[in-house]
């Protein structure tokens, strides 16, 4: 059956993220499927009204302002005119929202259900139960999927999270994972390596014809210094203590040896320069204090192995409110030459201008649903050490990524393992973990699989509008009827304007 999709998140091109990776992803494979699909979202900076994106991707950008961190304020009568034009005219048989944090999403739902048309939500993150975000998002979930047909979660952990949330059935929540490109996200290819190594040729030669000039563009203050009494960074010896195990199936382990002061920034002979590299928003859920406190330890700090000095330098991409806070451990600490930051890259310059630069890749998470960064980080070949925290575990096994507890000296621990197994040539091959990725994770497959929950949605009988109501009323004792209330209210006002503005579904 070929259906007419209404893709409906307030997280949309040209805002760059998973949720909105994961719309355009699944869009174009239900295209090449045959599918019709659509997407609404709200308007950014001068895109509003109608675009078209590749393949045709039909997207409408409404007129409504953003109220907080990119989404719309939820009025539900806001919106209602223009979804109601939009599911009607375009003759829209599944509404998908995406994400919990999404207000538009949440009404696009709220509509659907009543102009009895099937709908689908696919929640991306985890939330917590006690914080004041956590209760309003929770809120606001449980009434969106009091009368919507499927729920989609990326992980069994995230399932299990949205069904204590927002009380639907458990047989009612389906999980389907994200997908990487794994041909966009690739290794590094030789020819690529011999640029790069022109260049530095090139760099090399400039500096033997003018030595005396080089050498007086280098300063003092460029010399990182050795850590004081007084830097308070020291790491505790017994960091392999009991309390701090992974649950990777390799020993992670380091010995005090390993741990060498970074006296001269020069590289001593058959030293390497290992490159860790971090992107995400620095925000706080995403671990950036922890980062924060790594960076001093691991850059004037380096790492011994076969009596030979490796340095260790950061590459971090992203941006957000924690961003000051990484600027000023690279200030105080005078780590300017080995903490690169990039800011905010479009996701088409992530395997170019910061994947293919590393050598591990390092996430901090506090809490995670999927995290789509580690799939593509492991496409492009790179060890992957990250917190043991949410869906994670379901993603790589255990031989692709270092699994550790969210704290310093577990992570140090971590990286410390893959940097040692790194040299010792026992990861697996950047080519391996392209073809693990392309075999386990393809969007081809993910489309496949909406197929059938949006198979399932449709063949759904549709409730009447008394058990619609009836579930709103059960989902609290005091907002359960209010929302009742607001919901016949709304389908009046859509009688209203069913009378006044009649549409004419297209064939």
């Amino acid at each position: 059956m070929v259906h007419c999709v209404c893709m409906v998140s307030d997280f949309f091109y040209p805002n760059m993220g998973g949720v909105e990776s994961h719309i355009f992803q699944l869009s174009q494979c239900l295209l090449e499927q045959g599918h019709k699909v659509i997407v609404v979202t709200h308007f950014y900076d001068d895109r509003i009204g109608i675009r078209y994106m590749t393949n045709f991707l039909k997207v409408y950008y409404l007129p409504i302002l953003p109220f907080y961190n990119k989404s719309i304020l939820p009025t539900i009568v806001g919106s209602l005119p223009y979804l109601r034009r939009i599911f009607l005219s375009e003759n829209v048989s599944i509404v998908h929202g995406h994400s919990a944090f999404s207000s538009l999403a949440h009404e696009a739902l709220f509509v659907a259900s009543l102009l009895d048309i099937p709908s689908v939500f696919t929640d991306h993150s985890l939330f917590g139960f006690s914080d004041a975000s956590a209760v309003v998002t929770n809120s606001f979930l449980k009434y969106s999927l009091a009368n919507t047909s499927h729920t989609i979660c990326v992980s069994h952990t995230g399932k299990e999270n949205t069904v204590l949330r927002s009380d639907v059935r458990a047989e009612d929540v389906s999980v389907i994972p994200n997908a990487v490109d794994s041909v966009k996200f690739r290794p590094k290819s030789t020819q690529e390596k011999d640029v790069e190594n022109d260049v530095e040729i090139n760099q090399t030669d400039t500096r033997k014809e003018n030595p005396e000039k080089f050498r007086k563009q280098k300063k003092s203050s460029d010399r990182i210094k050795v850590m004081s009494e007084g830097d308070n960074l020291k790491v505790n010896k017994n960091t392999t203590d009991a309390g701090n195990k992974s649950t990777n199936s390799a020993k992670i382990s380091c010995k005090p040896s390993q741990f060498i002061l970074d006296e001269n920034p020069e590289l001593e002979a058959g030293g390497h320069v290992i490159t860790i590299v971090l992107g995400s928003r620095l925000v706080y859920r995403k671990g950036i204090d922890i980062v924060a406190e790594l960076l001093p330890i691991l850059c004037r700090r380096g790492f011994q192995h076969e009596h030979r000095n490796h340095k260790i330098n950061f590459v971090i991409a992203g941006e957000g409110p924690k961003r000051i806070v990484i600027e000023e451990v690279i200030e105080k600490y005078k780590l300017q030459k080995r903490v690169t930051m990039l800011g905010e890259l479009q996701h088409c310059d992530m395997r170019d201008k910061l994947l293919v630069k590393g050598d591990i890749f390092l996430n901090t998470s506090l809490t995670e649903a999927f995290c789509m960064a580690i799939v593509e980080a492991v496409s492009c070949g790179l060890t992957v050490v990250s917190t043991n925290v949410g869906g994670i575990p379901e993603v790589l096994p255990s031989k692709y990524i270092y699994l550790v507890d969210p704290n310093v000296n577990a992570i140090l621990n971590g990286i410390y393992a893959a940097i040692e197994d790194i040299l010792e040539g026992r990861r697996p091959s950047k080519v391996e973990c392209n073809e693990f990725v392309r075999s386990s994770y393809s969007w081809t497959e993910v489309a496949i699989r909406t197929e059938k929950v949006y198979k399932s949605a449709s063949e759904r009988p549709v409730p009447t509008l008394a058990k619609k109501v009836r579930n709103l009323w059960d989902c609290g004792p005091m907002a359960g009827p209010i929302m009742a209330v607001v919901y016949l209210a709304c389908h009046y006002i859509l009688l209203f304007l069913n009378w006044i503005y009649p549409i004419i579904q297209e064939s």
